[in-house]
Parts: C-alpha cells; structure tokens; sequence
C-alpha cells in the first residue's frame, strides 16, 4: 500500500480538456496527478475525482481555468498540495472545507480576477496561500495562517507579530476589503508585512495614516480663522508705514514694517499648510511618502526665510532701542534709516540664500512636507554635513535670540543710573514693548522646536508610544500635531499678535492711523467731519485750534536756554522720532 501511495501520473502538454477517464480507472492509487499545460477550462464537474482516495498532490496550471466549484474535488480527503497557478480563475463555488479539509497549500499565482473568500479561508489545515493579487500594488502575495505553521518556527512567529501590530492599530477598521478578510481569519499577508513595501505603504501605512490625521486635518481649520486677520492686521501695518513720509523715515518703523511683510508671509503660509493638509492629504501620503518628493519649493523658503528675518529684525529691533536709550541726549548715535536699510538687505540677502540651498540640494539639505516646524530634513546619520548644516542654523537663531539679553540687561543698568530724566522713561517704555515683542517671537518658535526635540529623544529610549523612526504609526497624532499642526499655529498666533505688540501701541502709529481714518471719513462724510488744514510739509497736519502742550515744549527749544536746562528738555521730548517734521510743524503753526 505504502509503494502504491507513491505512485505519480504526469500527463502534462496533451491537449486534454478534461482528465480523461482512463486515467481515473487505472491509476486510482497514485498519489500525485499532474495535468500542467492542458486545455482544461472549467473544474464544475461534481465527484469527478473521488476515486483517488489517495491523491496527496494535484497540479493543473498552466490551463484555461475560468470556473472552480468544491463539488469537483470531493472526496479528496488526503490531498495537501492543489496547484492552480498560471490560470485566471474568475470564480470558485461552493463548500471547500466538505471536499478537501487536509488541504495545506494552495498557488493561484496567476490569478487576477478572483481572490480566496471565507470558503477558502475556512478550511482548517490551510497553511499557505500562494499567488493572491488584490491590487496591483500587491501582486502574488503569499499568505499564511501562523496556527498551522508548526515546523517553521520564525516564519510563524513573523506572521504572529504581523497579526499583533494589525491588532494594536485596529486594522479591520480601516484596512481595505479583501486585505481585512485575511486579517479576520487570522491570516496574515507576507507582503503587507514587508517594511517600506509598496503593498505595505497602500494598505497599512496609508490607510492608518489618514484615520489617525483626521483630528489634526480638522485642527488645521484654525488657520482659516487666523490667517485672515493676521493678513489683514499686518497690511495694515505696511500700508500705514509705507504711506507715511515720517514713519517711513525712521529706523525703528522701517524694521516693523519689514516684520509686517514677514508676517503677511507666514499668514499666507498658513492658509497654503492648512489646504494641503486638508485637501490634498492623499496626495501628500503617495507622492510624499512613498515617491520621496520633497516639499515644494513655494512653502519651504517662505519658512525658512521667515524665520530667519524675523530673528534679524528682532535683534535690529533691540539693537536700536538699546542705541536710543543709552544714547538718549547723542541723536547721532542713534539707529539711522540708512543704517536699517543696509541691515535689513544684509539680513534678506543671507536668509533668502540659506533658503534655495535645499532646493538644489546644497549639503544634502532638502525640504521635507512631514515636518512644517523644521521642514528641513537630511538622509545621512547625524554626523553627516546635512546634520551640521541644519543643527547649526537652528543654533544660529537660538544664538541671535539670546543675543538680545545682553543689550536689555544695559538698557535695564543705565536706566537705574538715569531714573530722574522722564526721556529716558519713556524710551524704556518703548524698550519693553520691543522686549514683550522679541520674547513672544522666540516663544512661539521655541516651543515646537523644544517639543519635537523631547519626543525625539524619548524616542530613541521609548519606541512606544513616541516612535518616530518611521516604523511605526503609532505616533501619528504626535507627529502631525507636534509637528506639523502645532508649530504653523504658533507662528500664525505669533503674527497675529505682532502688530498689537507694537505698532498699534505707539503713539506716531495711532496718530497716523487717526489721520487716514480722518481724511476716508472726510471723503465719505465731508459735512459731519470737523474741518483739518493738512499743510505742505509731509504728512503733517495742524488744527485751528490752541497749540496743545506738546508743541509749546517744542516751542521751548527755540528759546534761548542754558546748557543744563536744554539737555533736560532735549531729554524729555526724546520720544518724538521725527523732530525735524515736529519743528516744521510748529513753524506752520
């Protein structure tokens, strides 16, 4: 018996289009049937081979298979190889699990137009299916049960492993059709397990991606609600500073107008983020993650650029309040409108520079979407040139940002000495306001940098929950959050605040709004609006009316005065920025 058990009958490349039955009477004892390259195209025929009691291993690729129905393989009780492959099954009918419930392996490579349901799955020997293609990102994928794997130790516990992660993420509940149908009965597909795989990035990476970014796509509506003002708030800004001969004139509104232009930029960065990452997610998940394009260039520079401005100016900022309080009653040592200008080209110049190297790829630096905070990015090891590159401009602008302490802490000991002159009060009064504004600006660019930092790092220690290696999804919602959601807010909030920091608290600056509020209501509402003579000199304007208190202590420093007495006046009027205007005024009056 056991020798007749052994027996194989090949009848491969006869043109047969069925087994014939000469076969089944005569070789009813053989263990393997081969019928490879025949013209066979349908398996319906009920009972056709239940004479091979003993039929172990049954080959019929390379057929024209279109139609399988389980009644054709009844009363194969022993068989545990079936070779289907290199056909095109469309369909397959039926109990298998009644015919064939020893069956272990299964191939249908080949087959495009049918993948196993539960009448395959559900046969409980089942080890191995080989061939299955859902997609065409998964073609020929093996799947194995880890249950029946019992001499194949590490490719069972790969497969157990693979289950588990499905598990932790709730796979069933965003995974694809036929994919889930395998998971549920606990098969496990070999390709969705292969790291950095097309099959995994479609139906694990992808799928997961998006059910666990929705909380942030809709977090990224904010934008939508700040944006618009900061861009109005900050136009408002350059249009007053612009359109005015005397702001325009002087050092310290010619930075906060270039500030305003920054942070009309980062308004419009934000509102383009938030449209990508609610629109356009899928493409940002194929394109980006898995075709490796980089960010596009239209973002990447406006942030980079901008922050690197916005440092300057900061500094530029303290820098010319530290030079206008300590040089109080020495105006020619004060920041001149000259000298902010050639700043001010120096600081656009390095930063719009530093900005394109990434888009040629100057040190290995490129843009990369998934990190809008530091959208640089680099693929070599920390000790690389890119590392350096992108490590030391960070560094540079903590460095710029710490170098206003220094400065404020001068400006703090010298008002200490000069606590009786009221000029130099009100000077710090406009030195705080620079303070609250730099301080602000480094706030909200600190503290996303700081976050990402410390994930990172628990990362490194922890790979759950905070895994940012890419290997795991388990921290998507902290990367999107903390790293992309969470550091354009700031920066928006930042820009929104801005014009509220400064601007609209200085007095010039009111006063300048007051006159274009005035002459648009003169225009809109001639008759109800009292009368104002705008003279020829600049912006200026007087009223028929008293001279107020501010213009007789102008009118003192035409009067001839001691030494002693015109520091002090001199001091106590400090806070007028545009003295020569001031005294045109006073002329006219």
């Amino acid at each position: 018996m056991q020798l007749r058990r052994k027996k194989s009958k090949d009848l491969s490349d006869n043109g047969l289009s069925q087994v014939p039955v000469f076969v089944i009477r005569k070789y009813r004892n053989i263990t393997n049937l081969v019928l490879d390259g025949n013209k066979i195209h349908n398996l319906t025929q009920e009972g056709l081979l239940a004479d091979f009691l003993f039929l172990e291993f049954l080959s019929i690729q390379r057929n024209f298979i279109g139609e399988v129905d389980s009644k054709f393989f009844a009363g194969l009780n022993r068989l545990k190889y079936l070779n289907l492959s290199l056909n095109n099954i469309r369909s397959w009918s039926g109990n298998q699990s009644n015919s064939t419930r020893d069956l272990e392996y299964l191939d249908i490579t080949g087959t495009i137009d049918w993948v196993p349901d539960e009448n395959i799955l559900a046969l409980p020997k089942l080890k191995e299916l080989r061939g299955v293609t859902w997609c065409k990102f998964c073609p020929n994928c093996t799947v194995v049960n880890p249950r029946n794997l019992v001499n194949e130790a590490q490719r069972k516990q790969k497969a157990e492993e693979c289950l588990r992660e499905f598990d932790e993420m709730e796979f069933l509940e965003f995974g694809k059709k036929d994919p889930t149908r395998f998971v549920r009965h606990r098969f496990s597909p070999e390709c969705m397990c292969v790291k950095q795989s097309e099959c995994e990035f479609r139906h694990v990476v992808m799928p997961y991606f998006k059910k666990r970014t929705s909380l942030p796509q809709h977090l990224f509506y904010v934008q939508y609600i700040f944006s618009p003002f900061t861009i109005l708030f900050n136009c408002v800004v350059i249009f007053v500073i612009l359109s005015s001969r005397n702001l325009r004139k002087t050092a310290s509104f010619i930075l906060i107008s270039h500030t305003g232009i920054i942070d009309l930029l980062i308004g419009i960065y934000a509102i383009w983020v938030a449209h990508v990452n609610i629109s356009n997610i899928d493409s940002i998940l194929e394109e980006v993650m898995w075709a490796g394009k980089e960010l596009q260039p239209s973002t990447g520079p406006i942030f980079i650029s901008g922050q690197l401005i916005s440092v300057s100016i900061s500094l530029l900022l303290t820098l010319e309040r530290y030079l206008a309080v300590v040089y109080c009653v020495n105006p020619s040592k004060r920041m001149t409108a000259k000298g902010a200008h050639i700043s001010l080209l120096f600081a656009w110049v390095t930063a719009i520079t530093f900005a394109v190297l990434p888009i040629f790829g100057v040190g290995g630096l490129h843009y990369n979407i998934k990190r809008a905070c530091t959208p640089l990015s680099y693929d070599e090891q920390f000790q690389s040139g890119s590392s350096l590159i992108l490590l030391s401009s960070l560094a540079c602008i903590v460095l710029l940002y710490l170098a206003n302490l220094p400065l404020y802490l001068k400006v703090f000991r010298f008002v200490k000495r000069s606590s009786n002159q009221v000029g130099v009060k009100r000077e710090i009064s406009l030195a705080r306001k620079i303070a609250l504004l730099v301080f602000t600006n480094f706030i909200f660019f600190a503290i996303p940098i700081i976050l990402i930092l410390v994930f990172s790092i628990f990362a490194k220690l922890e790979s759950n929950p905070f895994e940012f290696n890419g290997d795991s999804f388990k921290s998507t919602i902290f990367k999107i959050s903390i790293g992309q959601w969470l550091p354009v807010t700031c920066l928006n909030i930042n820009s929104l605040l801005d014009p509220f920091l400064y601007a609209f608290r200085h007095a010039h600056f009111k006063r300048e709004v007051r006159r274009r509020l005035h002459r648009l209501s003169r225009k809109v509402f001639p008759s109800l609006t009292p009368a104002m003579n705008f003279n020829s000199v600049g912006d200026t304007v007087s009223y028929d009316a008293p001279k107020t208190k501010q213009m007789s202590k102008i009118d003192e420093l035409k009067a001839p005065q001691s030494g002693a007495r015109k520091r002090n006046i001199l001091a106590a009027n400090v806070e007028f920025e545009f003295q020569e205007t001031e005294k045109q005024v006073t002329k006219s009056s």
